[in-house]
């Protein structure tokens, strides 16, 4: 009989086989499903990788081309706030002219800055809106024609009223590329174009003062005034070019934001009457020193126009040094400080014994002084309210019309009482600002406490 395995051994053994045999099947395939995730992940992580280098590749393709854009349009930006200021300074130094020019007294030539005054408010108010539905630079363009035909307008008009619709159109488009320049930086920037702003604005007053020594030049040259204000038309036209081939900034839709906080209109009331007084003295004083030097004998007409260029100079860099101010001292103290130097300044005017070097000294302090007033109060506002869009809107309001009344205010005043009464009234002001201050400190306490304010 041949040897075999029992029965029930052998069963025992094939199945213990079987056992092996399909675990064994089962290790490897769930091994070879296992590979295939491995791989399929790979695969995915790769794609996705790939991906991300071809959007990164694509960015720093394009990045130039933006930055590039960005850079020319703040270019565009800043010239256009230079154009602004040249044609906005040509006023002052120029007001005895014009005064001949229309055969009118200080009384009525004082329309001039009230006309003017509100011609921006047409501007930034009426003509700012289009901003949003047409390409920046194409109002900006247009913007420069009317600064320009308005030049041309101004020493060819005889009579008071054709004077004062020229100013009314140089202001329409001053208000119309300020408030347009403003927004244009907002735009490229966002939350960091506050640097960009004050950059502007510097620029802005070196068309300010620049214009002055542009008049003194002509009239030293013995041309008359009319030929400061073709020079200035004709300077500014090119600007044209720049926003022909620079394209706009990319309009924004404006996003409705709902305030934590009810409005409080007292304060509200309080800061726009701040403004009113504020504007009122630096336009009336800007305005109106060249024309006080030369009532009081202080000198030709060509160095009365420097005393207009010396108080627009102490503004605009008085912007640089207040920077590293602002970041030491608070608001309040900052306010508190400005206010009072300028009444310092305008006592050594007052004082000074109707002298050149004294009324030159004044009007350096007093431009020096009123350089941080304006961005300063929003900052002293901000730590008592919320100031939205709508609330910085009334502010503005209130410094407009405080720019278009004393000014007036002050060509009656001149007539009618003298030259010394332009210091009298401004220092009125300047006193009357600083109560409205003391008034807010006492009765609307800020609302967070900031080391850096």
């Amino acid at each position: 009989m041949t040897k075999g395995c029992r029965p029930q051994k052998c069963w025992s053994w094939q199945a213990k086989c079987m056992k092996v045999f399909r675990s064994r099947i089962l290790t490897r395939l769930s091994e070879s499903r296992l590979t295939v995730q491995i791989f399929s992940e790979i695969g995915k992580l790769e794609q996705i990788e790939l991906t991300r280098m071809q959007n990164l590749t694509a960015e720093q393709t394009l990045k130039p081309d933006v930055e590039s854009h960005r850079t020319a349009q703040t270019i565009c930006c800043y010239v256009a706030f230079i154009a602004i200021g040249l044609a906005a300074g040509l006023l002052g130094p120029t007001l005895v002219g014009l005064a001949k020019q229309t055969d009118s007294s200080f009384a009525e030539i004082g329309f001039v800055f009230t006309i003017h005054s509100f011609g921006y408010v047409v501007g930034s108010t009426v003509f700012g809106k289009f901003y949003e539905r047409v390409g920046g630079h194409k109002i900006l363009s247009v913007m420069v024609v009317m600064l320009s035909a308005a030049l041309l307008l101004i020493p060819l008009s005889s009579e008071l009223w054709m004077l004062l619709c020229a100013v009314f159109l140089l202001g329409t488009a001053e208000g119309t590329g300020q408030v347009g320049v403003n927004t244009l930086l907002v735009w490229l920037y966002n939350q960091k174009s506050t640097p960009y702003l004050n950059g502007a604005h510097f620029f802005f007053g070196v068309g300010a003062l620049t214009s002055p020594i542009i008049v003194a030049q002509f009239l030293i040259g013995g041309y008359d005034f009319a030929a400061a204000y073709r020079f200035v038309a004709f300077l500014i036209l090119p600007v044209i070019v720049l926003f022909l081939f620079v394209p706009s900034p990319g309009l924004r839709t404006s996003e409705k934001t709902e305030e934590s906080q009810p409005i409080n209109y007292g304060l509200v009331a309080l800061v726009a009457v701040f403004y009113f007084l504020y504007l009122g003295t630096e336009i009336s004083f800007g305005g109106w020193i060249s024309t006080f030097a030369v009532s009081l004998k202080l000198g030709d007409e060509a160095t009365a126009a420097y005393l207009a260029s010396a108080f627009w100079s102490a503004l605009t860099f008085g912007r640089l040094i207040a920077v590293p101010l602002s970041v030491k001292l608070k608001p309040r103290t900052l306010l508190i400080g400005d206010l009072v130097l300028a009444l310092f300044g305008f006592a050594i005017i007052g004082f000074g014994g109707n002298s050149y070097a004294a009324t030159l000294a004044g009007t350096l302090i007093i431009g020096a002084s009123f350089a941080s007033v304006y961005p300063t109060m929003f900052a002293f506002a901000g730590n008592r309210l919320n100031v939205s869009g709508r609330i910085a809107g009334f502010f503005v309001m209130g410094g407009s019309f405080g720019s278009m009344l004393f000014p007036f205010l002050a060509g009656l005043m001149f007539e009618r009482s003298g030259a010394k009464s332009l210091i009298l009234l401004d220092s009125v002001l300047v006193i009357s600002a600083l109560v409205i201050l003391f008034v807010v400190l006492a009765a609307f306490p800020q609302k967070r406490l900031d080391a850096a304010v």
